[in-house]
């Protein structure tokens, strides 16, 4: 109910048509008014944006070809500036079993651009490894906690959501061992 706009950014048109067609269920919300699907490169979008947008979610691909220019620190600087106070962004941080290498690289990036980094993880049974992780960052806020959050908004959106729920909200954020050493964490 809160959001305002949100903009799709993605380089392939037939990404867009694929999903409308193969995954209605996912991608009824394509259709919202709300929503603005822009069709090109998310590197070039997002290089002339300042103090635009309050959270950014990067759902990219992995860092090889032509996906590797989402991965580097002029992308992440660019993506900093677009952010209004007190924003977030949550990029996808690969896999720590089949991509360890690559998500060891990314953490290291995200904390040369974002003064908070946090991992956290879950359940991705159709990506590599079964379970995947995403990067918490922003300059200002801190990772959300029970204590912080908006108790009466977040049961609310947990009663429409088949995985989302106060306790695993929280246990998230709780990584293994092995994440942590790759995440520096």
């Amino acid at each position: 109910e809160s959001v305002e706009r949100v903009d799709l950014v993605e380089i392939d048109e037939l990404v867009i048509e694929a999903s409308k067609k193969y995954f209605p269920k996912v991608a009824l919300e394509l259709d919202n008014p709300k929503v603005r699907v822009l069709v090109e490169d998310a590197i070039d979008f997002i290089k002339d944006k300042k103090n635009v947008y309050d959270v950014i979610l990067i759902d990219s691909t992995d860092p090889i070809g032509p996906g590797v220019g989402l991965f580097n620190e002029n992308f992440y600087n660019n993506v900093k500036k677009a952010l209004k106070k007190g924003g977030i962004v949550v990029p996808q941080t690969e896999g720590p079993f089949a991509q360890s290498e690559n998500m060891k690289k990314t953490y290291q990036l995200l904390r040369k651009v974002f003064k908070i980094v946090a991992p956290y993880t879950g359940p991705m049974p159709t990506y590599p490894g079964g379970y995947w992780s995403w990067g918490f960052c922003s300059e200002d806020i801190e990772v959300p906690t029970i204590k912080t959050i908006d108790i009466k908004r977040a049961r609310k959106i947990e009663k429409t959501c088949k995985l989302y729920n106060l306790e695993l909200h929280e246990a998230v954020f709780k990584v293994p061992n092995f994440v942590k050493e790759l995440t520096n964490a």
